[in-house]
């Protein structure tokens, strides 16, 4: 009898370390969604040279997560598919970026610290409901904090990070 439940109890705690912190905060990985793609764009700058990124290529290149989550700028609960913003960092080699600064076609500009997409299931967002993002509606990228599960993101500064009609990203370093 404690032979079974010392297989259950590790089972438990194996199931919980796989699920890692996406579990806790609602973002939970997803194959990527049917239907038509996003067609956005937005230029990504190394520090050094701009390089144009299509979000469909973005897709295809990472794993893509969903996360369901309460807004800074809604009442309502949103689902947003897209990459988590640490897989989009590491797959264009900026780990030793300090922060990004995420530039919107309206011109508003908010940096990103590294600390938040080391912390938190940080999304690019380039989807919402299966659907890729229309303008009208934020897009055709946004960055989606996880609110849900994580009320210590329910604050200013973290809804000023959430950055709609993305145009540019940049990796800042403070050398």
């Amino acid at each position: 009898m404690a032979g079974a439940v010392l297989r259950t109890l590790w089972a438990v705690a194996l199931v919980g370390a796989l699920s890692g912190p996406a579990a806790a905060d609602g973002v939970q990985p997803i194959t990527r969604p049917d239907g038509p793609t996003p067609t956005g764009q937005f230029v990504w700058n190394d520090g050094s040279k701009d390089h144009t990124l299509s979000l469909a290529a973005l897709e295809e290149a990472l794993p893509m997560v969903q996360v369901t989550t309460a807004s800074h700028y809604s009442d309502e609960v949103e689902t947003f598919q897209g990459v988590l913003l640490r897989d989009l960092v590491a797959h264009l080699g900026a780990e030793g970026a300090d922060g990004l600064e995420v530039r919107a076609t309206d011109a508003y500009v908010a940096t990103v610290p590294r600390a938040d997409w080391s912390n938190w299931d940080v999304v690019l967002a380039t989807r919402q409901d299966g659907q890729p993002i229309l303008p009208r509606k934020r897009g055709p990228a946004r960055i989606v904090y996880p609110l849900d599960g994580n009320p210590e993101l329910n604050t200013n500064d973290y809804a000023a990070r959430g950055v709609w009609l993305i145009s540019r990203i940049t990796a800042v370093r403070s050398n």
